[in-house]
């Protein structure tokens, strides 16, 4: 019954959206239309003719915004290997542990994202030593704190969303082959260590 009136309620507020655009829409006179194409027509008018340096120059903005488009990307398809695993982890183990397992996963993901960001992106590239990074816990930039990932272009969030899904999900991995021999705490405990 509750599902039946969500679903209405988001059809009704779907319908009402469309219907305020269309007479929107309808509303714009003639004149304004005219008045746009006017104001348009001078812009293009006083834009000067491209030179190599302005095509270099956006060339180089729109190549930032396409490597974080397809660096966010990938991280939401590798990302999409958690429901994977669990759901083969789920077809792996007897039924009474498949909510178990499924728990397991999305635990995983939540506590090692969270310690990931505490401590495990600071020790992977924060400044520091030959072995280890010593700074940069809890996503905190200085500067130069990540001058290791200074080669890429891509804003500092979206390597660090990149690196934290291939850690969550080699966390999980590991899930498969504890299915249904460790209690949830010690797993818990296992993913928080792991990924930090």
């Amino acid at each position: 019954m509750l599902q039946k009136i969500l679903l209405l309620g988001f059809l009704v507020l779907l319908m009402s959206g469309y219907t305020v655009s269309f007479t929107a829409a309808e509303d714009i006179s003639e004149a304004q239309v005219q008045t746009e194409a006017q104001i348009e027509a001078e812009q293009e008018a006083k834009t000067e003719a491209p030179t190599v340096k302005s095509n270099a120059e956006t060339i180089t903005a729109k190549g930032i915004a396409l490597d974080t488009v397809w660096t966010l990307l990938a991280a939401i398809l590798v990302m999409f290997m958690q429901p994977g695993f669990a759901l083969l982890e789920a077809g792996f183990t007897r039924a009474k542990n498949a909510c178990n397992i499924l728990m397991k996963n999305l635990m995983d993901f939540a506590f090692g994202s969270i310690s990931y960001w505490v401590i495990g992106f600071g020790i992977m590239f924060g400044a520091g030593n030959l072995l280890f990074g010593t700074s940069g816990f809890f996503l905190n930039d200085t500067g130069s704190t990540f001058d290791s990932l200074s080669w890429s272009t891509v804003p500092l969030d979206c390597k660090y969303f990149f690196q934290l899904v291939f850690c969550a999900t080699a966390a999980t991995i590991v899930s498969g082959a504890m299915a249904e021999r460790t209690k949830f705490v010690a797993y818990i405990f296992y993913s928080i260590v792991i990924s930090a």
